[in-house]
């Protein structure tokens, strides 16, 4: 690398503005530790250059020949395809990525150049950037993903994910850092505790640790519906041993002094994911109940973990790129399900993350592997689409079998095919392979458009009634469009396809982000009509014998006007309780209790309820709504967290009677997230 740069100081004033020397030694510093040959430098270092200018285009050749110009017109014609927002975008993007799929050394030092514009531009946001970032999210970073650079992914959409979605950003990034020091304390311990172990047992390792990126914890969080805190691998260290035999060595150390958590172990050094990541994971529990998750890999394994095993076959000397990449890559792009269905893309890594694997022979002895639980009909669509698509059944190990037969490790299985077969829905329920799944969704998407989405649709309503009472008088359909791409649709179209295929199911969460004025008014609310001050001087009351004193209800009891009720004569007051009060019943001198009834009028009488439930926003909705049925005057709400199981409203209502407050109780005791009402 240095060689290489000493080559081009003298020159490179001539051919690249200052800027873009700087951009240029940037993207050098992120590729610096890939081994690339000189030519794959130049073209990293002059992407900017101007081929036209003939002065500039003979140093280029005088030094690195013709081959590097071609390479980089044909590196700028990607950046400078004009982009209109939305789909069509990225296709045109993914089909000049498709064209350019058989040489990977231009593909990835796209990927790093875009990663660069990100880093270089991210704290000053414009709607370029937004649009770059957003390209990044749905072009790059899934290319990126399938290649199996880490390198690239992690850092893409950490960042794109704050320029794009900066208020989801901010809130999780606060929650992050209020933990941070915390965890970083732990791991640090851990890291300490596990290298000693590691030791005293001869086994050579380096440990890193890291606390989970922020767009990862952000996908889980919105995928599973859970806390931060119940993440399992918010806290992660790394083991790279130099040799496999080390690997399971220090796997064992780790299982013999902690306990590993049920299903969490994966082992993909003997069963790689399909984009060549090989490590072993699993996670653990420590007897203070932390959370780790523990990855050990060799130091050849971590690279490619890294960087990539297609980038690193793609760059290695006189070795031209593993043709199986270039066809999985190449099928990827093809595939409109990974980049219309924002799901689609996380449930292949997911389905390629397990851990169980299958062998199944064809006929002519070659082997092809599969998830464990793949069907016939997986097997079909791992030999070729079109043999998927018209399958009709199988022989396995010679004799006749339906294509959802589920397969053995070892089994030899040939496809049965006619012309005239199609995929049908019930297809979706018999593959396990995401692959098979999502050709499947696609045809059916495009020879059924219009029913999957008018199914989706009718889902979509059906959904959206009964949650009514939040989004009324903002269930618009301009706004829900405009909002679509908030949660990764670019059409209605698309989003209603996505619920038909049943690839996806309506939340509250994307409620609150295609319908937020619904929400935003909610807030509104909660801030000006809570807090009122009672204007009523509460119902009179009656007392035996007494006149032209001033009475006071009891705080022990609180009773209601329509309750029974007796007086208390004390030394300074006369204070009315319920006549069931405790307090009461242990008075010995009788004499100082006195019968009393309430006065016939309309005073109101302010009162106090309090609710525990599993939901703020949705008790203070309807807490507000039954008042307002009722013609009950709220006076104020106010929000308590001191509840160990459940967020706590403390209501003060102004009410006719006893009855007025009963029934208001009871249209709140129908909501299941009320748990508790006293």
């Amino acid at each position: 690398m240095q060689e290489f740069k000493d080559k081009i100081a003298k020159y490179s004033p001539q051919l690249l503005t200052d800027k873009e020397i700087i951009s240029s030694n940037n993207l050098l510093e992120e590729i610096k530790l890939i081994n690339l040959d000189v030519n794959s430098l130049a073209l990293a270092y002059f992407r900017y250059v101007d081929t036209k200018d003939l002065v500039k285009r003979k140093i280029i050749i005088d030094n690195f020949g013709d081959s590097i110009i071609r390479n980089i017109e044909l590196f700028q014609r990607i950046g400078k395809i004009s982009l209109p927002k939305g789909h069509k975008g990225i296709q045109t993007l993914r089909n000049v990525f498709i064209e350019l799929a058989s040489d990977l050394k231009i593909i990835i030092l796209k990927l790093y150049d875009r990663l660069v514009y990100l880093k270089e531009c991210d704290k000053n946001i414009s709607a370029e950037l937004t649009q770059i970032a957003s390209e990044c999210l749905n072009l790059y970073s899934p290319i990126a993903h399938r290649l199996g650079i880490r390198q690239i992914y992690n850092q893409m959409e950490d960042i794109a994910f704050k320029i794009i979605y900066n208020e989801d950003f901010k809130k999780l990034d606060k929650a992050i850092e209020r933990r941070r020091p915390a965890m970083e304390k732990k791991l640090i311990e851990m890291s300490n505790f596990l290298k000693e172990l590691l030791k005293k047992n001869n086994i050579e390792a380096k440990i890193q640790y890291r606390v989970k990126r922020i767009y990862s914890i952000f996908k889980k969080l919105e995928a599973q519906k859970i806390s931060v805190d119940n993440i399992f691998d918010l806290m992660a260290l790394r083991v790279v041993t130099p040799n496999v035999d080390n690997c399971y060595l220090a796997l064992g150390v780790v299982h013999r002094n902690w306990v590993p958590i049920e299903k969490r172990f994966r082992d993909w050094v003997t069963f790689p994911k399909p984009n060549g990541y090989r490590s072993i994971q699993t996670t653990i529990i420590t007897n203070k109940g932390d959370k780790f998750e523990i990855q050990i890999r060799t130091d050849e394994m971590h690279r490619e973990a890294e960087y990539g095993s297609a980038a690193h076959w793609a760059y290695k000397e006189k070795i031209n790129a593993d043709e199986s990449w270039i066809a999985k890559l190449k099928e990827f792009l093809e595939n409109d399900i990974y980049f219309e269905n924002p799901n689609a893309l996380d449930e292949m890594l997911q389905s390629e993350s397990k851990r169980n694997f299958i062998h199944i022979l064809t006929p002519r002895g070659e082997v092809k592997t599969l998830n464990e639980g793949s069907t016939a009909l997986d097997f079909a669509f791992s030999v070729h689409t079109e043999v998927g698509f018209h399958a009709t059944g199988a022989r396995i190990n010679g004799k006749f079998a339906k294509t959802k037969t589920v397969l053995q490790s070892g089994d030899v299985v040939e496809i049965i095919t006619n012309k005239a077969a199609k995929p049908s829905r019930d297809w979706l329920n018999w593959v396990v392979s995401q692959s098979a799944k999502s050709k499947i969704q696609l045809w059916i998407k495009k020879n059924e458009k219009a029913e999957i989405e008018a199914e989706g649709k009718r889902f979509w309503e059906k959904y959206k009634k009964i949650h009514k009472h939040k989004i009324q008088g903002f269930d618009d359909d301009q706004i829900f469009k405009s909002n679509l791409n908030k949660i990764g649709f670019k059409s209605s179209d698309d989003f209603f396809s996505a619920i038909g295929m049943n690839s996806m199911k309506p939340t509250l969460s994307m409620l609150r982000k295609l319908y937020p004025g619904a929400f935003e008014k909610k807030d509104k609310f909660k801030a000006t009509t809570v807090k009122r001050k009672s204007t009523s001087i509460g119902p009179k009351i009656i007392i035996e014998g007494v006149k032209n004193i001033e009475t006071h209800l009891a705080k022990c009891c609180n009773p209601i006007k329509g309750q029974e009720i007796k007086a208390l004569i004390t030394r300074n007051s006369i204070k009315v309780h319920s006549h069931d009060c405790q307090y009461i019943s242990d008075i010995d001198d009788s004499s100082r209790i006195k019968s009393a009834t309430w006065s016939i009028g309309t005073e109101l009488q302010a009162v106090k309820i309090l609710l525990l439930g599993t939901d703020y926003n949705q008790m203070f909705t309807v807490a507000i709504e039954k008042a307002q049925e009722d013609k009950i005057t709220v006076l104020s709400i106010d929000k308590f967290n001191n509840h160990k199981q459940y967020e706590g409203l403390e209501i003060e209502l102004e009410v006719r009677d006893i009855e007025q407050y009963n029934d208001y109780k009871r249209k709140l005791g129908r909501y299941a997230f009320i748990k508790v009402i006293k």
